[in-house]
């Protein structure tokens, strides 16, 4: 069984930035009357983990299981990022928001970046929300130096809000 708790939004600034594709790692859990509890904090990922459980005993009997652990918000961004960027090349760079039972019919996009880029238009959007739409937002840039580049975008939904950051090296030609 798995519960989920907590639901903060990772560094305080509602900007989520900790991926991890392996949460945890634990070889060695006690068994109390058959039964392991376990806490350990989610990575910023909004997506579905896989928990599995393999168990052997001092008899050399053994059992497995396993369960899913899905990670979401009424409101969500995931990056849709270029893979590369070099300097003097202009570019789009955004995230694509998800609406899963927010209440609002509306959203707000802003977009930051810290780094070697300039903005080439508007660094907000005010986008329509639809429960299971999916909505691509994108951001006009110019890379003008080398160097990594934090991106950060923040989606406001009413009461609802997501943040992420993706960083992306821009490179020279």
């Amino acid at each position: 069984e798995t519960q989920g708790g907590g639901g903060g939004d990772g560094s305080g600034a509602g900007i989520r930035n900790n991926f991890k594709t392996t949460v945890l790692f634990n070889p060695t859990l006690e068994l109390v009357d058959g039964a392991a509890k376990f806490e350990f904090p989610l990575p910023d990922n909004l997506t579905t983990f896989r928990v599995m459980a393999v168990v052997i005993t001092q008899g050399d009997r053994f059992g497995s299981g396993q369960t899913s652990l899905q990670v979401n918000k009424p409101v969500m961004a995931l990056p849709a990022m270029p893979r590369f960027a070099r300097v003097g090349d202009v570019f789009e760079a955004g995230v694509v928001v998800h609406s899963h039972g927010a209440a609002a019919t509306e959203a707000t996009v802003t977009a930051t970046a810290e780094g070697g880029v300039e903005f080439t238009g508007a660094k907000e959007q005010k986008i329509p929300l639809a429960e299971g739409a999916p909505k691509e937002v994108r951001f006009g840039f110019k890379a003008t130096r080398s160097g990594p580049v934090a991106f950060r975008f923040k989606v406001q939904a009413g009461a609802d809000s997501d943040g992420v950051e993706e960083k992306l090296p821009i490179e020279l030609p």
